[in-house]
């Protein structure tokens, strides 16, 4: 004869809020990329949107890899070259919905005039955060402003490039600029606001390079740059380099420095010949003679 399964009922414990309230603070972010956030948890509201609904990748790709540099730690700065009307705000959102949600920090996101800012907080972000239920849960509508937006967890700043004020006093670790072709250029008495804008940044730097677009384009143009290009003949008939190819330079540059670093460290002298060709100094470098006679 079977036996009769009897089924056991689980009694619920009901936690304290500050009991739940830790838990939920103390569970890990999910693993997931920007682009998969977005298909998973973005709502286009119909006020904003020409398709409102769930957000789709499939219907602007192009913009998927740039969403997913976000979670690069290697990458410091996203430079996005677009024309108009492309989808460059709505994968900022998107950045800013990851962010609210997966890894709170404070944010700021600086437009060309404090009133351009007031509209894009009205008619795009305060929709974009009632639209999406994960986004609304931890947004305090209440105690937010216009300029100055409250969630769980961080704040998320939205300032004009006209006023530098605006820029002044805040810790920030995720800085937009949008539309940095209509900012205003530096005043008498305060800096670019752009430059005002990346020193928030410094108190949350977590990586350990910086690189500008300036640089990309002084790299790219280095071969046409004639002035460079003579004091990197220069430079090479100084450490009898015979080779243009960089990684080996670069590999000569390191064994040629850790000599002279070393004796500089150790309070010695290194004045010595050095021989690329050989990838070695001549003679051992010598202490330095503090008492010359």
């Amino acid at each position: 004869m079977a036996k009769r399964r009897t089924r056991r009922w689980r009694k619920k414990y009901e936690a304290a809020f500050y009991i739940v309230d830790a838990l939920r603070q103390l569970k890990p972010p999910e693993d997931i990329s920007v682009s998969d956030w977005a298909q998973k948890y973005r709502m286009l509201d119909a006020k904003t949107a020409a398709m409102p609904g769930p957000w789709r990748n499939e219907k602007t790709p192009y913009l998927t890899e740039i969403m997913n540099e976000l979670n690069n730690y290697e990458t410091e700065e996203i430079v996005f070259c677009k024309c108009t009307q492309v989808g460059g705000t709505e994968a900022e959102l998107n950045m800013l919905g990851y962010i609210i949600q997966q890894d709170a920090a404070p944010s700021m996101v600086v437009y060309p005039s404090d009133k351009l800012g007031e509209s894009i907080s009205e008619n795009r972000i305060k929709p974009m955060l009632k639209a999406s239920p994960t986004l609304r849960e931890r947004y305090y509508e209440l105690r937010s402003q216009k300029m100055e937006m409250q969630f769980d967890g961080m704040y998320l700043t939205i300032s004009g490039a006209n006023s530098p004020s605006s820029l002044a006093s805040r810790a920030i670790k995720y800085l937009f600029l949008d539309e940095v072709d209509k900012y205003p250029g530096a005043s008498k008495k305060e800096a670019d606001p752009i430059s005002l804008a990346r020193e928030r940044t410094k108190t949350f730097a977590n990586r350990n390079h910086t690189f500008t677009v300036a640089q990309f384009e002084q790299i790219v143009a280095f071969d046409g740059d004639d002035a460079m290009q003579k004091k990197w003949r220069a430079f090479c008939r100084k450490t009898d380099i015979k080779t243009d190819d960089y990684s080996t330079v670069l590999q000569t540059i390191k064994v040629f420095l850790e000599k002279p670093f070393t004796a500089a460290v150790e309070g010695g002298l290194c004045t010595e010949k050095w021989s690329a060709s050989t990838g070695r100094w001549y003679l051992e470098c010598a202490e330095l003679d503090e008492n010359p006679s």
